[in-house]
């Protein structure tokens, strides 16, 4: 392709389209399409960019110094000075933007009479969707005219002038505040290789990512802000105006330049203060929900919706320059989120935290669900204060572990202390009360109560020591023993406490040990050892409401029942220290049978018993619903009835 006769000068930052737009006006053509068609170009190769060699032949100067103006297209993405763009990147179509204040500057050097391909000429960084403000004027480029209204376009020849005659370089730019510019200083500066304000991060990445990681951040900056709350006035008034930030205007692609800008500064002010501004930003963004927007953004770890959603925007960045952001993200969740059992950063277990919560500490030290078995411990450590806790906010630091497992061995619950001393939890309850353990717990739940193993081994080595293991014979089982003392429900937890005391004091010698059994149940004594004990004559103890209840065949609420009737007497303040007194005992016993009772006597179940009792026309002597339980009077008649039935073995019924 020959040159055209009519020349142009060659004009810096302009690109090939703008060149054939001069072209154009030197041959007295308005039009550009027009133009291109004339000369043999296509018109979408002319505004895409791929025209530019052929373009550069026409004018007559070297392709490579008007390809190096001009961005080259490569399938989807977009070449420009060494850089490598997405198409999205660029103005593509025929609507463009100009800076009015760049036109002006172009008519003051060259002269109001100058020719118009002589006047005015395009920059190539107009058409940069990431530029938004004139860094050399603090202005906006302007997409529309402000006379007509309609968008700014390739077609008219003349980059001077909209397509309904109105004179740009006239119109007063919109000026912005020159700090707001700093973002599209930098990005016109890395663009056309100019001096520029040094930010390492950005820096070292290729200047497309660069763009794109600045809107990546700034957008979750502005998105934070808007879910924070629009009304924060005070904020505001200290920061200067701030543009309207909507749902709308969250995304790149319908987002106004305004919201832009906004983003842009926002990520370059992070980015220019890295680390300390990025870390400062987490530390705003883990609270932040949870401050402004109440429980509902909250979760159990303390962190913050937003916080856990930009870690997940931060992981689906395909942007090699994220990682160090992905990195420092991961050390601040490290220090501040309490990790669990599933807790996972980036797809890896995070098991670097300096945090852990309650299900990851229950996991570690072998213990079930919570259920407040580590309430005492964390009470101890200064954890957690007195009172009722919410064991999903409660963190500790991972260093603790080794120590909470360490006190949680030697801590036993109720059963576990049961187990291991061979005796009932009504055992270890007495054993409690007589001061031989002592607990940990928490009295807001009373599954939480804990007995020291190393208490419990002491004493049983204390009572026992180096006792030999001996045959049964002529020797009583201390248990035993001690349920034949005293009226006991089978356990013996009112003669232990005796027993023990004479073993500890050493007036009861041990015979020896059993070979099979655990803890107290291996302990043997002499028959003539506890008859003699016996034989002082210490007058029994009340029963309690548990042995009342397991004697008389009914629960715990048709006790109270009784207690309020008047039927049992009972001493003592607290409910669960309440005694019967004997003779309310052989009282009630005298003159009432519960159907558990009856039942335990005919080998029937409790509801067999109400069946056969309504059939056979038995009424219960009090509301059964109540009373919580069915108990019937005995009458001669009663009594005559159950001794006609067939009796549980040969024992006989004692009516």
């Amino acid at each position: 392709m020959a040159s055209l006769a009519l020349r142009v000068r060659f004009r810096e930052e302009e690109p090939a389209y703008g060149l054939l737009a001069r072209l154009a006006l030197r041959h007295r053509r308005v039009d550009l399409p027009t133009f291109a068609r004339d000369v043999g170009l296509s018109y979408q190769d002319t505004v895409g960019g791929s025209a530019a060699s052929a373009i550069a032949e026409l004018a007559g100067f070297e392709p490579g110094l008007v390809r190096s103006w001009t961005p080259t297209p490569d399938w989807h993405a977009r070449h420009f000075r060494g850089e490598k763009f997405h198409n999205n990147d660029w103005f593509v179509h025929a609507e463009r933007r100009v800076c009015v204040a760049c036109l002006r500057d172009d008519v003051i050097q060259h002269g109001e009479a100058a020719a118009h391909h002589a006047c005015c000429h395009r920059r190539c960084w107009w058409d940069l969707r990431a530029i938004d403000v004139c860094p050399r004027h603090s202005a906006w480029l302007a997409d529309r005219c402000p006379s007509c209204g309609r968008p700014l376009t390739l077609l008219p020849a003349d980059v001077r002038f909209c397509e309904c005659g109105s004179d740009l370089a006239r119109v007063e730019p919109e000026q912005v505040d020159p700090l707001e510019t700093r973002a599209d200083a930098y990005i016109l500066g890395r663009l056309l290789g100019r001096p520029h304000r040094a930010i390492p991060l950005l820096d070292a990445m290729p200047l497309g990512q660069a763009t794109a990681l600045m809107f990546s951040l700034g957008w979750q900056v502005e998105n934070n802000r808007y879910r924070a709350g629009r009304d924060r006035h005070a904020d505001r008034a200290s920061s200067g105006p701030r543009p309207e930030i909507t749902k709308g205007t969250l995304w790149k692609r319908g987002a106004s330049r305004e919201a832009k800008l906004a983003a842009k500064m926002d990520s370059f002010r992070i980015l220019r203060r890295w680390p300390w501004a990025y870390q400062r930003f987490l530390d705003d963004l883990f609270r932040r929900a949870k401050d402004n927007l109440g429980s509902s953004a909250r979760r159990d770890d303390g962190s913050s919706r937003a916080y856990r959603l930009f870690g997940h925007r931060l992981d689906g960045w395909d942007l090699p320059g994220a990682q160090p952001l992905r990195e420092e993200y991961e050390r601040h969740f490290l220090a501040n989120v309490p990790a669990g059992p599933k807790t996972l950063i980036f797809g890896r277990p995070a098991e670097a935290s300096r945090w852990v919560n309650l299900t990851y500490t229950n996991e570690t030290c072998g213990l079930a669900p919570w259920s407040g078995e580590l309430y005492p411990i964390l009470c101890d450590l200064g954890i957690v204060g007195p009172g009722k806790v919410n064991h999903t906010r409660v963190k500790l630091p991972r260093s603790l572990l080794p120590t909470v497992k360490e006190m949680y061995d030697d801590a036993l619950t109720r059963t576990q202390a049961a187990q291991l001393l061979g005796i009932s939890m009504n055992g270890v309850s007495t054993l409690q009360a007589a001061g031989y353990l002592t607990i940990r717990d928490n009295p807001h739940d009373k599954s939480s109560y804990r007995y020291s193993r190393v208490e419990i081994e002491y004493l049983l080595f204390d009572i026992a020591g180096s006792a030999p293991v001996v045959a049964a014979t002529d020797t009583i089982d201390l248990i035993d023993a001690a349920a034949a003392t005293q009226f006991t429900d089978g356990h013996g937890f009112l003669g232990l406490e005796r027993l023990l005391q004479a073993l500890t004091r050493r007036t009861v010698p041990v015979a020896g040990l059993r070979d099979r059994g655990q803890g107290l149940s291996r302990i043997l004594l002499r028959r003539s050892d506890v008859e003699g004990l016996m034989a002082q004559g210490r007058p029994a103890q009340a029963p309690t409401r548990d042995q009342v209840c397991k004697l008389l065949g009914i629960g715990s609420a048709t006790f109270q029942f009784l207690v309020r009737e008047g039927i049992l007497k009972t001493s003592g303040s607290d409910r669960r220290s309440r005694r019967a007194t004997f003779e309310s005992v052989e009282s009630f016993q005298r003159e009432y049978i519960s159907a558990v009772k009856i039942g335990q006597m005919l080998d029937l179940h409790f509801i067999a018993v109400f069946h056969l009792m309504r059939r056979r026309g038995y009424k219960p002597a009090f509301d059964p619903d109540t009373a919580r339980g069915r108990i019937y009077r005995r009458t001669d008649a009663l009594k005559a009835f159950l001794k006609k039935q067939p009796t549980r073995g040969v024992q006989p019924v004692a009516l």
